[in-house]
């Protein structure tokens, strides 16, 4: 792998991370904040073209309602590098990765 990690074949953004993810790789590429944020600076929707509603799940305060997966949940509390969330309707809760991006509800929205 070491012939193509130049800045050549990757953007400098996202080089290093994808190095010090390859040294120690984890079981997906998604359990890598720092690599997955540098990856998705790159994808298709540009910040200004991605909807208001779409933010990174850590940037929400607490209690906030969000959409993931066609189900609605309400933030909970920070435990390392997941979330601790509760989904509305079954009142279970889930443990959600702090940089997903979801859909933030409106007030007015059900």
């Amino acid at each position: 792998m070491q012939p193509l990690l130049t800045e050549t074949v990757f953007p400098a953004a996202i080089l290093t991370p994808l190095r010090q993810y390859l040294n120690r790789p984890a079981a997906t590429t998604y359990a890598c904040p720092d690599l997955m944020l540098a990856i998705r600076q790159f994808d298709g929707d540009k910040p200004d073209e991605q909807p208001a509603s779409k933010r990174l799940l850590r940037d929400l305060p607490e209690g906030s309602v969000f959409k993931l997966s066609q189900k609605k949940y309400v933030r909970g509390t920070l435990r390392r590098t997941r979330i601790v969330c509760k989904e509305s309707v079954t009142g279970r809760s889930y443990a959600i990765l702090a940089h997903a991006l979801v859909t933030v509800m409106m007030n007015d929205e059900s």
